[in-house]
C-alpha cells in the first residue's frame, strides 16, 4: 500500500482533470485501485524472475528516476505551470505528461521495493541465535520507526515552509 503514500496524500489538479472528475471520485476510481495493485508487479518479478536483491535495486532506480523528474517538473522554469497573474496559471500538455509521468514512476518504483525492504533485511539475521533474534526486533522497530518519520515530514515540512515563508507553492506542491 505504499504508493498510496505516493499518489494519495495530496490529490493534484493535473491528476483529478480527468473527465472532469473531483480528487475524491478520481482517487476512488482511478488511483488508490492502481495504487494497491501495482505492488503485485513488483511481487511477480521478485518471485519468478529477479529475486528481492535486484527487485530491490532495479525499482529503487525507477523509483530515484521519478523523483528526480519530479524535482525537475517543479524547478525547470520549460516545465513549471506559466502563471500570469497570481490566480491564473497555465499548464501544458506535455507539462502534465512530464508531471503525471514523474508520479507513476515513483509509485512503481516504490512498489516494487519497499514491500520487500523489510523482508530483506530480517533475512540478514539468524534465528538460531538468541542474540541475532534481538537484533531482528530491533531491526523492525527502527524500520517501521524510520519510515513513519520519513513521511510525516514528507508530508508535513513542505506545507510549514509554504505556509510560514511563503511563496506560490509551485516548488512544494503543483
Amino acid at each position: 500500500m505504499r504508493p498510496r503514500t505516493s499518489l494519495g496524500s495530496r490529490p493534484t489538479t493535473p491528476l483529478d482533470s480527468d473527465n472532469n472528475q473531483g480528487p475524491t471520485k478520481y482517487l476512488a476510481q482511478k488511483a488508490l485501485p492502481r495504487g494497491t495493485s501495482s505492488t503485485q508487479v513488483g511481487a511477480f518479478l521478485a518471485d519468478v524472475y529477479l529475486g528481492r536483491y535486484w527487485t530491490i535495486a532495479s525499482f529503487s532506480v525507477i523509483y530515484h528516476l521519478g523523483m528526480t523528474l519530479l524535482t525537475l517538473s517543479a524547478s525547470v522554469p520549460g516545465l513549471r505551470l506559466t502563471c500570469y497573474k497570481k490566480d491564473e496559471c497555465y499548464v501544458t500538455n506535455s507539462q502534465t505528461a512530464v508531471f503525471s509521468l514523474a508520479l507513476y514512476l515513483v509509485a512503481l518504483g516504490s512498489s516494487g521495493m519497499k514491500p520487500y525492504v523489510a523482508s530483506y533485511g530480517a533475512d540478514q539475521f539468524d534465528d538460531a541465535d538468541e542474540v541475532e533474534k534481538g537484533h531482528k526486533n530491533s531491526f523492525f522497530n527502527w524500520l517501521y520507526f524510520s519510515l513513519n518519520i520519513g513521511v510525516l515530514i514528507g508530508c508535513s515540512i513542505p506545507i510549514l515552509i509554504q505556509e510560514n515563508i511563503g511563496g506560490d507553492g509551485d516548488l512544494v506542491y503543483r
